[in-house]
Order: structure tokens, then C-alpha cells, then sequence
């Protein structure tokens, strides 16, 4: 007889039941779909783990509850048991269950594929070369990875490996098909139809010479075959999940990768500061040298907007937002039909006041101030209400006016704003999963339909057309949140638009001293890459720690209980509790960051977590402490 653990994944939600074991003759084979008893009812489960009875005898002695029988049955096998060995040790990361990871990571249509599995599971070997090192890093301007990637896939195929280019946006897919033109290269997202995953599936399966380019909940086609694996635009925060269980696709491609003894190549213009460190310390070797310089002729300008002042954003003067010069470069793009990004921020956080009377930028002096932003045509506080005893009573510390205001600069506001001078030439597109409107808003303004494109982040990565011009709106309040990653997060953005525009790219500011601004412009990366590996180290933040972050949405009378009982569970951890950036309607959203520094830590701490209740928001990689 045998030990089944198995997962549930009947229903389609973000939280799985969870796992079970059951008594069984049979040795049904991992990956395998059985029906089991649940309650009084049968439901269908996804077999992770089997082994003998005699290697848990003692566990099941101890148990104070009896396992049930698994009637014999037919199985079919859906998934390659290295698929499932990888969602292990991602579901253990990230404090979850093999099935919530399985189900937010997997395409729904490989487990709605009826009696005939969508993938195969045989797999013709590829060439035995084994490289000394198969983790690689390339960072350099887009144009220059493209010719990397064409010479990383000659050596792909020199080694019969199929391989797996991954991006986390369809429209960058689309791009890089076109610059590789190659003509075994096939593109695959996860509303693709069954009957093309399954063929690309056998291919890769048999070892052919094929370049799939897919987003990353397609990724189990990775674990098919020993293949090379690459993740472009691996900086993006498109790469992870915003709701439970916060899954990060970088970690499942690094774990397919260590299971089918591939190549994983990480490819951005800016990698991720961890990247970089891993790097530095040798853990990663570059696949090309990593480039720390801007690439592209495209001047760059700061304007200083520290000058403009106003009575309030609700009024037309849009002088404090639109600077003379990028008013200028508006009625050009309008009047010769030329191409111009704007960025600005999505809702306008903005820990910032300016002085109506001088426009000094004065930071608010609390934490626990309210944060403006900018939502259904109005300014609102993004988080609780201070108490008095919080809140600290600020002045203009230039001249003295007591008059300040929330600069929030949000990109509906912006749009509103733009649209009363120069109606019909301006569209907005943002986002990071784009709707299909916002889709089409992207293909008509790279078709020359709008001069004007007003965007935030998210879609900043699926701009495939360079354009004469870029500007950032504000940047202030990038440069004002305290937040990890937030100068990571900034050099990204600035670097994508320098990547973008052909001939000038603008940076509005009220505060032109600030050392990214001033690096930035001179044409290097490095300093300020030091720079944010510094301030982490100095902050113990990643990666010189790990951070467990537990967010409490619940009444005010239940949060106590919640606070103390994590407090006992995680006694013997460093701990940081605060209140979070948003509201959560009627309810309180706090926040407890919990810091491990090493591997028994990190485990521990990992433990722990199953001992909280159902319901917390658990993420083992924040990508925002806020």
C-alpha cells in the first residue's frame, strides 16, 4: 500500500482546500488526477507525493484522526512530475499549498482537458553538454539584448535544446518575435487554444529546434524538456501575482530550471537589485557584459517646477503641472503630429505638500499623516485618518505659510487637465494587465491616430514603438515614498523612456538636486545601483535579509486578538508592525513585516505561518513593505 498526499484543485479560486492523504493499493503516478473521498462527497485532486505506508507508520500511529481508502480507478496523468517537484519548493517559499500555487500559476485549460492530457509527458533527451555555470545575467539597452538573445539561440540549438523566452506582457511578445525574425518562433499566452499549446508542447518535448515565446503562466511548458529558459523584462513587476498567494514567476522559472538542469538567463535593461547583487558576488555570471550606461541618443532635461505655485488643482491653470517647456512640446507634437509619451503616476500617492504662496516641497513630517490621492475626480486620503496625538501640525519651512497642499499628480487628473486645451490628441492607457480598450488605445496611438500617449508603469511595457519625445509629469512622488525598491523602481521608469524616445526625454521636478536625477542625466547606472544596494543593507532589507510581510484587513475589535496571536507565533523574530498605505473601507489594514537573515530562520518563519488563521494576506516576497 502506498501514502498519497494530494492537492484539491475542483474548484478554481485562489485558495486551494489544501493537502490530504489517503490510503491506497495502487501507486498512482505524480501529476495523475484521482477522484478521493472529501467529506460526504467525492471531489477531484492532483497526486504530489507517494510512498510506502511503513515510511510514515509512526506519523500515522500519532495521528489523531484515521485516513480514508481511495477506491481503485482510472488515472490520467496532466502534469510532468518536475513541474510538480518545482511548485513544491515554490509553495514552501512562499508559505502556501502545492495546490493554491498549482491553480494561480497553471492555465485552467490544462486541467479541463477532458480524458486526453493537453501536455506531454514523454521526453525525447536532449545533447548530454553540461555547462560549468547555467544561471546567466544580461542587462544592456533592448536592441543589444536582441542581438545577445539571436546568439543565445544558435547555442541552443548547438546543444538540441528547445527554448523558452518569457515575458510578462503579450505586446512585448509581439515585439521581440518581429526583431528576432526567426522562423521557428511561435508565440503563446494563456488564452491560447489547446490545440496549438499541445503542438508546441510535443515539440518541445521531443527536443526540436523551436523558440517559444510565452507569458509566465505558461511556464510549465519550460519543465517539459532539459531547455534554455529566459526572462525578459526580468526587472518587470508584471512577473508578480498582486492577490494570493503573491506567486513570483522568477522563482518558478528558477526552480524548473534547477529540476531539468537547464539555462535560465536573466534579460532587462535594469535586473532586479537582487540580480545584480547575486551578480556582483559571483552566485550569477554575465552571459554579456552587464552594461551600467545609457544607450540612445535622447537628450536629457530636468526642469525645475519648484517655482510654479497655485491655489489648488481644481482650478484650469495647469502651470504647476505643465511646465513652459513641456507646454511647448505638447503644441508641437499636436501641430506636426510627432510622437510623445507623458508618465505620470496611476492614483497620485503623494507624501508631499507644496506651499501655495512660495511652492516649496515640504515631506509631511509624520508617517502617519494622511496620503493624498487622486480618485473619482477628487483628492482623498489613501489612508486612516490621523489621531491627534499622531499628527504633527506642518508649516512651509520656506516661508512660513501655513497654506500647503497635496500634490498628488494623478493620471486621471492629468488627462482632465490636457483634454480642456488640447482635446482629441491626447490618450491614456494604463495598467498592468491591459483591457482590450487600453490595447487598442496603444495600437491606435502607435499608428499615428493620437501624437499624445498619457501612461503609467504597467504600460510602459508593452509600448513597442519608439517615439521623438518622452516627459515625465512628476516624479516627486516616486522620489518621496519610503518604500523598497523605490529608486529601483524610479531608475527603471526613467531608463524605459530614455529606451523609448528618439530624440529628447523631460523629467519635471521640485526637487532637481536629487542624486538620481543627477546620476541619471550624467548617463551611468552604477552609482546609483550601489547606491540602493547601500540603503538596503543599511535598512537590512533584501538581500541582506528576507522579509515576510503579513497584511490584517478586520474590524477594529478583532485586530487586537489577530496583532497578539502573531505576536506569540513569531515571539522569537524581529518584527515591525505599522499601519499600511491603504484603507480598506471600513476596515483596518495593518501591516507585520517579519525579517529572517538566515536559512534555519527562513525555515522557521516558514513554519510558523501555518499556524495562522485563513484570510491574512501572506506574501514571502513584498515587493512594497507599504
Amino acid at each position: 500500500m502506498h501514502d498519497l498526499r494530494s492537492i484539491t484543485v475542483s474548484t478554481f479560486d485562489r485558495i486551494a482546500k489544501g493537502e490530504f492523504t489517503y490510503f491506497s493499493p495502487i501507486d498512482y503516478p505524480i501529476g495523475s488526477f484521482i477522484s478521493v473521498p472529501y467529506g460526504k462527497r467525492s471531489i477531484k485532486a492532483l497526486v504530489t507525493g507517494s510512498e510506502p505506508v511503513s515510511k510514515s507508520k509512526s506519523l500515522i500511529k500519532r495521528s489523531d484522526f484515521s485516513l480514508k481508502k481511495i477506491p481503485r480507478q482510472d488515472a490520467v496523468t496532466y502534469l510532468p512530475d518536475c513541474y510538480i517537484n518545482a511548485i513544491k519548493k515554490v509553495a514552501h517559499e512562499h508559505g502556501s499549498t502545492v495546490g493554491a500555487c498549482l491553480l494561480a500559476s497553471t492555465p485552467k485549460a490544462v486541467f479541463d482537458s477532458a480524458k486526453k492530457p493537453l501536455l506531454p509527458l514523454h521526453t525525447k533527451p536532449t545533447s548530454s553538454i553540461v555547462l560549468g555555470s547555467r544561471e546567466f545575467a544580461l542587462q544592456d539597452e533592448f536592441t543589444n539584448r536582441i542581438v545577445a538573445l539571436r546568439s543565445i539561440i544558435r547555442e541552443a540549438y548547438g546543444r538540441n535544446e528547445p527554448l523558452v523566452i518569457v515575458a510578462p506582457y503579450k505586446r512585448h511578445l509581439s515585439l521581440l518575435a518581429k526583431q528576432l525574425d526567426i522562423p521557428e518562433t511561435h508565440i503563446l499566452t494563456a488564452s491560447s487554444g489547446k490545440k496549438i499549446v499541445r503542438q508546441r508542447a510535443e515539440e518541445i518535448s521531443n527536443g526540436e529546434r523551436v523558440v517559444l515565446l510565452i507569458t509566465p503562466k505558461l511556464m510549465v511548458l519550460a519543465s517539459l524538456n532539459r531547455t534554455t529558459i529566459v526572462l525578459e523584462q526580468e526587472g518587470s513587476q508584471g512577473y508578480k501575482d498582486i492577490s494570493r498567494p503573491f506567486i513570483d514567476y522568477r522563482m518558478i522559472a528558477q526552480s524548473i530550471q534547477n529540476e531539468v538542469q537547464g539555462v535560465l538567463i536573466r534579460s532587462d535593461s535594469v535586473l532586479e537589485t537582487t540580480t545584480i547583487h547575486l551578480y556582483k558576488n559571483g552566485a550569477i555570471k554575465e552571459r554579456y557584459p552587464v552594461d551600467f550606461t545609457l544607450d540612445g541618443n535622447a537628450k536629457i532635461s530636468i526642469v525645475d517646477m519648484k517655482s510654479a505655485t497655485y491655489e489648488t488643482y481644481r482650478s484650469s491653470d495647469y502651470s504647476a503641472i505643465i511646465s513652459p517647456e513641456l507646454e511647448r512640446w505638447i503644441d508641437t507634437s499636436v501641430r506636426e503630429r510627432s510622437s510623445l509619451i507623458l508618465y505620470t503616476v496611476r492614483n497620485g500617492f503623494q507624501p508631499v505638500l507644496l506651499c501655495s504662496d512660495c511652492g516649496e516641497r515640504i515631506i509631511r513630517s509624520s508617517y502617519y499623516d494622511t496620503v493624498s490621492r487622486y480618485k473619482r475626480g477628487v483628492f482623498e486620503s489613501a489612508n486612516r485618518e490621523s489621531t491627534d496625538a499622531e499628527r504633527i501640525v506642518d508649516t512651509c519651512t520656506k516661508c512660513g505659510s501655513w497654506r500647503l497642499r497635496p500634490s498628488a499628480v494623478a493620471i486621471e487628473f492629468v488627462y482632465n487637465l490636457l483634454n480642456e486645451k488640447w482635446s482629441g490628441s491626447v490618450a491614456m492607457s494604463h495598467g498592468r494587465q491591459l483591457s482590450s480598450e487600453s490595447e487598442k488605445i496603444l495600437e491606435d496611438f502607435e499608428k499615428g491616430l493620437f501624437p499624445i500617449l498619457l501612461t503609467t508603469e504597467g504600460a510602459l511595457g508593452s509600448v513597442t514603438k519608439k517615439v521623438d519625445r518622452s516627459a515625465v509629469i512628476s516624479c516627486d512622488s516616486l522620489l518621496a515614498i519610503p518604500d523598497i525598491g523605490i529608486l529601483e523602481k524610479t531608475m527603471r521608469i526613467f531608463v524605459r523612456l530614455h529606451e523609448l524616445s528618439k530624440k529628447d526625454l523631460m523629467i519635471q521636478t521640485r526637487n532637481p538636486s536629487s542624486d538620481i536625477l543627477r546620476q541619471f542625466s550624467s548617463g551611468t547606472l552604477l552609482p546609483l545601483i550601489r547606491q540602493e544596494l547601500n540603503d538596503r543593507k543599511e535598512l537590512d532589507y533584501p538581500p541582506f535579509s528576507q522579509l515576510i510581510k503579513i497584511t490584517l484587513s478586520s474590524s477594529e475589535s478583532s485586530t487586537g486578538a489577530l496583532i497578539n496571536h502573531i505576536r506569540t507565533v513569531f515571539a522569537s523574530f524581529k518584527k515591525e508592525l505599522y499601519p499600511s498605505f491603504m484603507r480598506g473601507g471600513s476596515a483596518q489594514n495593518i501591516i507585520v513585516l517579519i525579517k529572517t537573515h538566515t536559512l534555519e530562520e527562513r525555515e522557521k518563519a516558514l513554519g510558523a505561518l501555518k499556524q495562522l488563521p485563513l484570510g491574512l494576506a501572506i506574501d514571502t516576497t513584498p515587493v512594497s513593505l507599504l
